[in-house]
């Protein structure tokens, strides 16, 4: 199932808007049918046209594979007292809750940059694997507000 999603051609579009300073990228995952960013936004482009510009860049690789994007989509903006670690461990996390991989397996389409050091990541098992408890504790119990996600 993950062979046929395209998979590295999304992550290619995500990273090439980073590097010419379209969204300064946080991280991000891709799912089988969906990809979760955490960006801010520069002074280059509104949501709306980064979304766009995504959509655009990426339509001819996913109709190669016999898809495409929604019309709409969710975004959320962080509020000031929001934590950022909280929706990236979401987004980490996203893969394995759902069970497309196994605990002790890396989700190959996560994006995460060096240089951000979330607090979540010091309780990885080898800096790599979510611990056990949670992949099915409730959002709540992990911080994570599930109204702000989406609709995963």
């Amino acid at each position: 199932m993950l062979e046929s999603i395209p998979a590295r051609g999304i992550m290619d579009v995500i990273k090439g808007m980073k590097n010419c300073g379209d969204i300064d990228l946080l991280c991000g995952t891709i799912m089988p049918d969906h990809v979760h960013l955490l960006a801010a936004l520069t002074e280059k482009l509104s949501i709306g046209q980064v979304v766009g510009k995504f959509k655009s860049l990426t339509r001819s690789f996913l109709s190669q594979h016999g898809m495409c994007w929604q019309r709409n989509y969710f975004e959320h903006r962080l509020r000031p007292d929001d934590r950022v670690s909280h929706y990236a461990r979401y987004i980490f996390l996203n893969p394995y809750r759902a069970g497309l991989v196994s605990r002790k397996t890396e989700w190959p389409y996560w994006i995460h940059y060096a240089n951000i050091a979330f607090d979540f990541m010091v309780f990885l098992e080898d800096r790599r694997y979510p611990p056990e408890e949670w992949l099915n504790a409730p959002l709540d119990k992990l911080e994570i507000v599930p109204q702000y996600m989406g609709n995963d």
